[in-house]
């Protein structure tokens, strides 16, 4: 609905920054605002996000709720949703894969970390660079609108890190660390030197043990034995 609301039907968000609401685009954030609700609860519930996803949804609410209440700045706003939700399928393909046993080198999962890098990119840093100085240029948009779009941007700019960090890791995984002395583990350590020990010599580690255990057995064999 919000990448139909954008780039379909219109208003083009740059030509009708803090312009009135259309239809399409109120109902467009009334189900974006169910969603982030549920959303923001459950995460708080099963405590499966952490801050900064958590400060992400609550930046939406917000957002969401100054729009329908004012009955404006529905074009911004949904674009913004469509850009953000552009990048989520191959993000959710990519856990549904890791979720389904496959191992983070398989093919699939590098393509769609390939995908989502790529989307991510384009659309939240290209055309989400674009839009943000859209509306700060703008005299249009209240402040609070425009502090909305430069701390949702700034999200954005975390989340660009973590994914170069993730392709960092990925392209240049770390060496083995050296040990104590300086020196690297080996591959494949020699094993140790095997030394032939005589079965119940002082010399055999389980001579002691395997000792005490007989004695005990053959205790509670002489005590249950009906002859004495």
């Amino acid at each position: 609905m919000s990448g139909r609301s954008t780039f379909v039907v219109g208003p083009w968000p740059f030509d009708a920054l803090a312009t009135l609401n259309t239809p399409l685009q109120t109902a467009t954030m009334q189900l974006s605002l169910g969603y982030f609700l549920f959303d923001t609860a459950w995460s708080l519930h099963a405590e499966t996000e952490g801050p900064l996803m958590l400060l992400h949804h609550t930046c939406s609410l917000a957002v969401l709720l100054t729009s329908l209440i004012s009955g404006a700045y529905g074009a911004e706003v949904v674009a913004c949703i469509a850009g953000a939700e552009l990048t989520n399928p191959a993000l959710q393909t990519r856990w549904f894969f890791l979720e389904c046993g496959y191992p983070s080198a398989s093919p699939w999962v590098i393509l769609t970390e390939v995908l989502f890098s790529l989307t991510f990119i384009i659309v939240r840093l290209g055309f989400g660079t674009a839009l943000l100085i859209a509306e700060l240029q703008s005299p249009l948009p209240p402040l609070a609108m425009k502090a909305g779009a430069v701390l949702f941007h700034g999200l954005g700019l975390v989340w660009l890190v973590q994914i170069v960090l993730m392709w960092r890791r990925r392209l240049c995984p770390r060496a083995p660390s050296p040990d104590v002395r300086g020196h690297r583990p080996l591959a494949n350590p020699p094993a140790a030197a095997s030394v032939v020990v005589a079965p119940g010599s002082p010399s055999d580690p389980g001579h002691s043990v395997n000792g005490d255990r007989l004695s005990r057995r053959a205790g509670r064999r002489a005590e249950s034995s009906p002859i004495r």
